[in-house]
């Protein structure tokens, strides 16, 4: 197995798919899609390993598990929630890192096209989905989902980015990976 390299390089995209097969199996509390586990879902990574998406691609619903295409390894760290004080921090580590996954109340997201969306609540959150967030400007941020290319700009969403204001919540729960 080779170490996932951190940069602000475009990093290959990990399988959301391994997770949903596997991770409930191997004794992990992450649920896949059924409001899964942040935390534990790294602990399983951690201790599995990911494989890209071009490896174990997605499918939309749990079927077997394949952890011999593991390609990479990585250990995960978790931030405690980010407050307005911490916001740079985690552009700071967006743009010389790398992606950081967090959770988002994406229960608006459903009929997203494209653009840049405004529509998640600012308060009282549904967490429902994990999410990477892989790139920032001064407008918005841009997330990956893990609903297939048919949905959104090619699978991905651009949130508006606002000072002072927790769109979807995504600034409380975030997580990113660290390389030993």
């Amino acid at each position: 197995n080779k170490a996932l390299k951190l940069s602000s390089k475009l990093q290959p995209i990990l399988s959301e798919q391994q997770i949903v097969d596997c991770c409930g199996l191997s004794g992990y509390r992450c649920n896949g899609c059924t409001s899964g586990n942040i935390g534990s879902t790294f602990d399983f990574l951690a201790a599995k390993g990911i494989a890209t998406s071009n490896n174990y691609p997605y499918t939309g619903f749990a079927s077997s598990c394949y952890l011999n295409r593991v390609t990479h390894q990585a250990i995960f760290k978790d931030q405690d929630p980010i407050t307005d004080v911490w916001i740079n921090y985690l552009l700071y580590y967006l743009r010389n890192y790398g992606p950081v996954v967090v959770a988002a109340d994406a229960g608006s997201w459903k009929f997203y096209n494209e653009g840049i969306f405004d529509g998640c609540a600012r308060s009282n959150f549904n967490y429902t989905h994990a999410i990477t967030i892989i790139a920032v400007d001064n407008t918005s941020l841009t997330v990956r989902n893990s609903w297939g290319s048919d949905w959104g700009e090619n699978g991905y969403i651009r949130l508006k980015r606002q000072s002072g204001v927790n769109i979807c919540g995504i600034y409380n729960y975030v997580f990113y990976p660290v390389v030993n």
